[in-house]
This record gives C-alpha cells, structure tokens and sequence, in this order.
C-alpha cells in the first residue's frame, strides 16, 4: 500500500487502513495471524507461499489465489501453496 501514501505505517495500522478500504488483503507474511489481532476485520486474507515475490514465482499460484479470493469468508485467513 505505498502507492496509498501508507509507507511507514506499522503493519496493524495498515491492517486497519486495508480493512477500510479493501475487502481482501494478499500478503507473503506466513506469521501474520500470529503477529496481528485479526479479529473484528471484515476483510479476508491470503497469506502466499511462494519463494519469492517475483512474477515467475507468483504467476503458477494466480488459479489458487483467485480461488480462495472467491471462497474466503471476511474475516478468515488462509493460505495459498504451490
């Protein structure tokens, strides 16, 4: 969310900023629900298992990613493997 002028923010604050304005979140941080208070969001995240951020690494994932978009509950995490 840098392009939205959150660059600095801690990560609960950009939780509470994205579940404002967004209805899902996709993140790379596999300890987020452990790191975070999730409850209350009404937003659903998907948290991606993937080497790294790359495109090559993303673009095999894009089905399951949608998919989960698609089944995911607000307020629920899941996460998404190759």
């Amino acid at each position: 969310m840098q392009f939205e002028g959150c660059s600095g923010t801690t990560n609960g604050e950009l939780l509470e900023l994205a579940n404002q304005r967004f209805d899902a979140v996709l993140t790379m941080d596999r300890g987020i629900q452990h790191q975070q208070n999730l409850r209350g969001l009404g937003i659903c995240i998907v948290v991606i298992h993937a080497h790294s951020n790359r495109v090559a690494h993303l673009r095999p994932l894009i089905g399951s990613i949608l998919k989960a978009l698609d089944d995911l509950p607000s307020g629920k995490v899941r996460a998404v493997t190759a």
